[in-house]
C-alpha cells in the first residue's frame, strides 16, 4: 500500500462502506454487533486516510 491515490481510495471505501453500515443497521442485538463493525471499518479508514501524507525514507 505504497501508493497514495491507491490508500486514499481505500480510506473513502472504508469510510463509505462504515456509514452505509450504520444507517442500515437494525434496532436489535445484532444491530448493535454492526454498528461496532461499522466503527472498527471506519477507524481502519481513518488510520489509512492520516497516513496517506507519510513517506517512508
Amino acid at each position: 500500500m505504497k501508493s497514495s491515490t491507491f490508500r486514499k481510495i481505500a480510506a473513502a471505501s472504508l469510510l463509505g462502506m462504515g456509514i452505509l453500515l450504520q444507517l442500515l443497521a437494525p434496532e436489535n442485538w445484532i444491530g448493535l454487533l454492526i454498528m461496532g463493525f461499522a466503527v472498527s471499518i471506519e477507524c481502519i479508514g481513518i488510520a489509512l486516510k492520516r497516513g496517506a501524507g507519510k513517506r517512508n525514507p
